[in-house]
C-alpha cells in the first residue's frame, strides 16, 4: 500500500483501518491533546488492549467538534503510531461530521475529522521496517490501494475500487 506521497506502508491486511485523533486549525502537541494516527491491519478485538485518547470529535450529526475521549487500541506488529502536529479538515470532513452523505455511507460517531498529517512516529510495530521511532513523516489522504487492479498496474491508484482514505 502506498500513500498519495509515494511512501510505501507495511502491513499485512489488504484494507488497513485508520485511527486518528486529528488536531484543529494546527494545533500542536503543546496544548494537551493526544493526536496519534495508528497506521494497522485492522479494528480492535476483544483480547486487543484498549486505551483512551483525546480528540476533537463530533458526538452528532448536530453537535460541535469538542474535545472528547475516544477509545484505540495499541499498536499491533504491522502498526506505525504517529504523534500528529498538523492536519487538514477540509469541507468532504464537514459533510462526513453533519452526515450529509448518508446516502452513501453513515457516518459513525463520534467522528474525528480531519486528514492530510504530518507528524513524528513515535512507535512501530515489530514488522514495520521502514520506520522507526522519531521518523517525520506525512499521510495523504489516499494511504491505499490494492495494487493489482488496472488503474493501480497504470499508476492511476486514486481510481482503484479498493482505495483506503483517511
Amino acid at each position: 500500500m502506498s500513500c498519495s506521497a509515494g511512501q510505501r506502508f507495511e502491513g499485512g491486511e489488504p484494507r488497513p483501518q485508520f485511527f486518528c485523533m486529528r488536531p484543529i486549525r494546527g494545533l500542536t502537541c503543546g496544548h494537551g491533546f493526544t493526536k496519534i494516527l495508528q497506521i494497522s491491519g485492522g479494528l480492535a478485538h476483544p483480547k486487543d488492549i484498549m486505551y483512551k485518547a483525546k480528540a476533537y470529535a463530533a458526538a452528532s450529526a448536530a453537535s460541535p467538534l469538542s474535545s472528547s475521549m475516544i477509545e484505540r487500541r495499541e499498536p499491533r506488529d504491522n502498526d506505525v503510531q504517529i504523534e500528529i502536529f498538523y492536519c487538514g479538515v477540509c469541507h468532504s470532513d464537514l459533510h462526513t461530521v453533519r452526515n450529509e452523505w448518508s446516502s452513501v455511507v453513515q457516518t459513525v460517531y463520534p467522528c474525528v475529522p480531519g486528514h492530510e498529517i504530518i507528524g513524528r512516529v513515535t512507535r512501530t510495530g515489530s514488522a514495520v521496517k521502514k520506520f522507526k521511532a522519531g521518523d517525520l513523516v506525512g499521510v495523504g489522504c489516499l494511504v491505499g490501494s490494492d495494487g493489482t487492479c488496472p488503474a493501480c498496474k497504470d499508476g492511476l491508484e486514486q481510481y482503484c475500487p479498493n482505495m483506503v482514505l483517511t
